[in-house]
């Protein structure tokens, strides 16, 4: 069962089981596999507790002040304060808090009891013991992006298409190819990632190929991401002052033509950029790489995660 499934079943809605799972720090692993089918475990405590997931539901939506939550939860003002404070310092400031902040989150996190939570999973998982540290929000982000992937009712109830091209962009050592490998994982696709020999005319084997014959190939096999590596370098725009290798230029070409047949032959291209900035707008335009997702370094919250997951 896919969590958008469980989600329909309760009739609550799928963000609002995302955002349960992080408030109550429950380990992945035992709720979801990384293509979001749902574990028994947490078909079972959904079912059973379907009234008290709807409450917190009614609570995410609900506009509440910090005075609100307090109230609501009978904890001090101060130290509720203090966890939307740190925990969501861009929000902090706008005194009233819709879906990003929960009631019953923050309770838990004042040790409120919820151990009915947990005895659905045997036990809170330690840190330790966890198979996902750190990059849960990314990991959430990412999946919400791949919904056309995982629910093919998407096209046909809403007309919203699978991405054919995918930008993940940030600092070198971020963790880009990592996350592509992972996107790879989550749609069931095979990862290719493509060499820069492939690129221009190259002999292989003695055998003369081209960029075109390796695209043309891979839309032929079944379910492929294609990784490239230094795409904002090949996908650079060109102008009077900036020349662009005519390999480079011929791998940009190649691409515009035939991404529009991308879906149809469920290729999936995912290019890694340091930087948007030299991009050319010909590749983000609609249809082409219009998604692109941010991959940047953990918080302080996350490092400290895995700092004390390597210590323990």
């Amino acid at each position: 069962m896919k969590l958008g499934d469980l989600a329909k079943e309760l009739n609550i809605s799928t963000k609002t089981l995302i955002k349960f799972i992080q408030d109550f720090d429950l380990e992945l692993s035992e709720c979801l596999t990384t293509n979001f089918d749902v574990m028994e475990d947490f078909v079972k405590f959904a079912r059973e507790n379907v009234n008290f997931l709807k409450k917190y539901e009614e609570d995410l939506m609900k506009q509440k002040s910090v005075q609100d939550i307090a109230e609501n939860i009978n904890q001090p003002t101060e130290k509720v304060e203090e966890i939307i404070k740190t925990e969501k310092p861009i929000v902090y400031d706008n005194g009233l808090y819709r879906s990003s902040v929960s009631s019953y989150g923050i309770d838990n996190k004042l040790g409120g009891n919820y151990q009915f939570v947990y005895d659905y999973f045997g036990k809170k998982t330690s840190l330790a013991e966890r198979d996902f540290i750190g990059y849960r929000d990314l990991f959430f982000y990412i999946r919400e992006t791949l919904e056309p992937f995982l629910n093919p009712n998407q096209l046909k109830d809403w007309g919203i298409h699978k991405p054919a091209g995918i930008i993940l962009y940030g600092p070198p050592g971020s963790g880009k190819i990592f996350w592509a490998n992972k996107i790879a994982e989550i749609i069931n696709y095979s990862f290719k990632e493509v060499k820069k020999y492939y690129l221009g005319t190259s002999f292989v084997d003695g055998n003369k190929t081209s960029f075109n014959d390796f695209l043309v190939q891979m839309m032929k096999e079944e379910k492929v991401l294609l990784f490239m590596e230094d795409f904002n370098e090949i996908m650079t725009f060109r102008n009077e002052e900036k020349s662009v290798s005519s390999f480079d230029e011929e791998t940009k070409e190649i691409i515009l033509h035939y991404i529009g047949h991308f879906e149809e032959e469920d290729l999936l291209m995912v290019g890694s950029a340091n930087t948007l900035y030299n991009i050319d707008r010909e590749i983000l335009a609609p249809g082409r790489f219009d998604v692109v997702i941010p991959i940047f370094p953990p918080n302080a919250r996350e490092r400290s995660q895995m700092i004390l997951y390597h210590m323990t």
